[in-house]
């Protein structure tokens, strides 16, 4: 029985108009009332741990092919996955509390177990800081100079895996392509864009350059860029960037102005109107547009996955303390791959002028076993003995 205040009044109404007992009337309404409906979506949707974690770059390599970018579920409890020979760049945007910041972690995650290498530019400067040391995180940026020179870093990367294709072709090799994923994740992107342009005036170009570069040359080569915002605007994102950042996927409510910005004009009506669904406490309920298996472009509500990444103390929202156990006994599990890299500053004014911050060296900081470097000590951003200061290191 349902007992409300709207059941109780049409009990009463019946009740004076037929003569019955007021329980009786109570019941009828009750058996006339509808079956509350079933939630479309479960209110967490927990990252399913990965049945492999590779031990080698080479394994890292081989499984590189059938890795999918688990996003959540949709509403009949599949997994949507994003294949990313099809989609191998992505745009996450939603507000604060939306859950962005969760899918974000998540996914990187996901890469980590999966042997990828990745570089974190962190708009804020302080939400990946229980990242560092940890496998498979190559390199994180703080600030506006180590925001331009990591960038550079990775355009770099990809500029010598281009050079190593064609010489592999040269030489008539017709295999894969032997070099682990690569991940670029770009985190409060309009925040990063902001202190670039603060600090380097006209030369931010340089940084979208690099970005683009990136986004349009990557996927041959296994570079992929992830750009976090919360407004997906063209002053945010330059339109050349955006085309290029397949996967669009919105976390909770948007306004009309982010929908018709980042979802493709055939899918626009109906992603407004899913949107417009969203309530303000449906954390995680995103939209999720790409290219789907079959070459077709499709769009899908989903509940995102919640994950947890090391340093999570407590559960992710809504999460439950067996998932942070279970995630950690995977994140614990992730080999030591890469070692860390970083460039080689000279003082605590290393950003300027921005010609003397791109011709810094990068170097490794860490031995192949994954232990740091004592003779790299100098240019290591957690150590003591930085030359870059850690004021310098700090947003």
């Amino acid at each position: 029985m349902r007992d409300n205040t709207a059941m109780k009044k049409k009990a009463r109404a019946r009740a004076q108009a037929t003569g019955e007992k007021y329980v009786t009337a109570q019941k009828q309404i009750a058996a006339q009332a509808p079956e509350p409906v079933a939630p479309r979506f479960p209110a967490i949707a927990t990252l399913p741990s990965p049945t492999r974690i590779p031990t080698s770059i080479d394994e890292a390599s081989e499984m590189y092919p059938t890795f999918r970018m688990q996003l959540g579920i949709d509403e009949s409890g599949d997994i949507v996955g994003v294949d990313l020979a099809k989609n191998p760049h992505a745009l996450f945007f939603g507000a604060t509390g939306s859950g962005k910041s969760v899918l974000t972690r998540t996914v990187i995650e996901s890469c980590r177990s999966a042997g990828w290498m990745i570089f974190l530019c962190d708009g804020k400067g302080t939400d990946y800081e229980a990242l560092h040391r940890q496998p498979g995180i190559a390199a994180i940026s703080q600030r506006a100079a180590d925001h331009m020179r990591m960038v550079r870093m990775v355009a770099d990367e990809l500029r010598g895996r281009q050079a190593d294709a064609w010489e592999r072709r040269q030489a008539g090799e017709r295999g894969p392509f032997p070099r682990p994923p690569l991940l670029l994740l770009l985190d409060e992107y309009a925040t990063i864009r902001a202190s670039i342009r603060d600090e380097y005036g006209t030369d931010f170009h340089e940084f979208d350059s690099d970005v683009q570069h990136i986004a349009r040359i990557g996927r041959e080569f296994r570079v992929h860029v992830i750009v976090a915002t919360q407004d997906p605007s063209p002053r945010t994102i330059p339109a050349p960037l955006l085309e290029n950042l397949s996967t669009r996927v919105a976390l909770g409510p948007a306004d009309n102005a982010a929908t018709f910005t980042a979802f493709p004009y055939p899918h626009r009506a109906t992603a407004r109107r899913i949107i417009e669904s969203f309530g303000s406490r449906a954390r995680g309920r995103g939209l999720v547009s790409f290219t789907g298996e079959d070459g077709d472009s499709r769009i899908v509500e989903i509940q995102t996955f919640i994950g947890n990444t090391p340093g999570d103390a407590k559960p992710a929202p809504g999460g439950d303390a067996d998932d942070t156990h279970n995630a950690h006994e995977v994140s614990n599990k992730v080999p030591s791959l890469y070692p860390r890299l970083w460039f080689q500053v000279d003082g605590p004014h290393y950003g300027q002028p921005l010609s003397a911050l791109y011709a810094c060296p990068t170097v490794a900081l860490d031995r192949p076993d994954g232990t740091p470097d004592p003779e790299m000590e100098q240019y290591d951003p957690l150590h003591p003995s930085y030359l870059g200061t850690a004021d310098a290191f700090r947003p």
